[in-house]
C-alpha cells in the first residue's frame, strides 16, 4: 500500500530512518537507565505484564540480560540489552537487520558499519542470521544460477530450522517447547481455539510454571512461535494466511527473474528467512517492524524500478 501510495517516496526514506533510528539507539545504549528516566519508561514497564509481579524492578534491571540472552555463551555477565524506540528488543533488531540490508543493496557502508554494533546490543539472534542469510544469499544470486541459489537457500533455512529445533529442544528454549505446545494444541483441535487464544500476550506464566514446561517439553498454549500461534488460533484456515505470506515471497522472486533488480532478491530472501524464524519467533510476522518494514523498502525499490523500466501509463497501471 505504501509502495502504490507513495512509490518514490518511501524508496528514499531509509537513510533518513536509519539515521534517526542510530541516534536513539546510541543514546540509549551510552545513557543507560538515565536516558530511560527522560523518557519515562518506568511507567511503561510499570504498566506491562513482566512488571505485574515485580513492580519494584527497575528500567535498568528490567533491560539487562546476558548476552545474546541465552545460555550457549555461558556465564558472560549481564548486559543492557538494546530496545530501541519501540521499546521491544526483537523487532527493534529486525529493523535494525532490514537497514542494513538495505545499505548493503545501496552500498552505504559507513552507516552500515555503524549500525553492526546494534546487533550486539539488540541480542537477537533471529534477526542477525535473517541479515546474513539474506545478504549471502542476495550476494549469490547475482552471481549464480538464480534457480540454484533459491534451491540453496530453501535447504539451508531448512538446516537452520531443523539445528534450531535441535539444540533448543535439548537445552529447554522457550521457542522450542512453545512450538511443540503450539501444535499439540493445533493437533488436538485442528479448527483452532479462536483469534487471541494463545500468543505471548496472553500468558503471564511464573518463572515456576516455566520451569515446569522446560521439564514437561511442551507448553500448554501456543506462545513464542507465529506460526504455531496461527495453528493454535485458526487451525486449518491458517494456512491461507501463512500461504499468503509464501505468495508475496513468491511474487518478489517472479519480479527478480524478470528483471534481475537486487531490491526484488530482497524482497524474496528476506521473507523467506523471516518465515523460518516465524517457526520460533512470534514477532517476526506480528511486529511491524519485522516482515512489515522489509515488504514496504522491497514494494517500494520494486515500484522505482518498475517507474524507470517501463512508459509511465503501464507505471501508473501497476500502481
Amino acid at each position: 500500500l505504501c509502495a502504490a501510495r507513495y512509490g518514490g517516496r518511501v524508496a528514499h526514506y531509509p537513510s533518513w530512518i536509519a539515521a534517526i533510528f542510530i541516534a536513539y539507539c546510541y543514546l540509549e545504549m551510552a545513557f543507560g537507565a538515565d536516558f530511560l528516566r527522560l523518557i519515562n519508561v518506568g511507567q511503561y514497564l510499570a504498566a506491562s505484564t513482566e512488571m505485574v509481579e515485580a513492580p519494584a524492578v527497575g528500567a535498568q534491571d528490567a533491560f539487562s540480560v546476558s548476552l545474546f540472552n541465552t545460555w550457549l555463551f555461558g556465564d558472560l555477565g549481564m548486559v543492557h540489552r538494546l530496545h530501541g524506540p519501540n521499546l521491544h528488543p526483537i523487532s527493534g533488531a529486525y529493523a535494525i537487520a532490514t537497514l542494513a540490508l538495505l545499505c548493503v543493496l545501496q552500498k552505504r557502508y559507513i552507516q552500515l558499519t555503524v549500525l553492526l554494533p546494534l546487533f550486539v546490543s539488540a541480542g537477537s539472534k533471529g534477526s542477525i542470521a535473517y541479515f546474513l542469510f539474506t545478504t549471502g544469499a542476495i550476494w549469490a544470486v547475482r552471481r549464480f544460477n538464480p534457480r540454484l541459489v533459491l534451491m540453496g537457500a530453501l535447504g539451508l533455512a531448512a538446516v537452520y530450522a531443523i539445528a534450531l529445533f535441535i539444540v533448543g529442544r535439548n537445552g529447554g528454549d522457550f521457542h522450542v517447547i512453545g512450538l511443540i505446545g503450539s501444535v499439540r494444541g493445533f493437533l488436538a483441535n485442528p479448527l483452532g481455539y479462536g483469534i487471541g487464544a494463545g500468543g505471548n500476550l496472553s500468558v503471564n506464566y511464573t518463572i515456576a510454571q516455566w520451569q515446569t514446561f522446560q521439564h514437561q517439553g511442551f507448553t500448554d498454549v501456543a506462545v513464542e512461535s507465529a506460526i504455531g500461534v496461527l495453528l493454535y488460533q485458526m487451525g486449518v484456515a491458517s494456512l491461507a494466511v501463512i500461504g499468503f505470506y509464501a505468495y508475496v515471497g513468491r511474487f518478489f522472486w517472479k519480479r527478480y527473474l524478470a528483471n534481475r533488480d537486487p531490491v526484488d532478491a530482497f524482497g524474496a530472501f528476506g521473507t523467506l528467512f523471516i518465515l523460518t524464524n516465524s517457526i520460533f519467533q512470534e514477532e517476526a510476522l506480528f511486529a511491524p517492524l519485522c516482515i512489515g518494514l522489509t515488504w514496504m523498502f522491497a514494494a517500494a525499490g520494486s515500484y522505482v524500478q518498475q517507474r524507470h523500466a517501463v512508459p509511465s501509463s503501464t507505471s501508473a497501471s501497476y500502481a
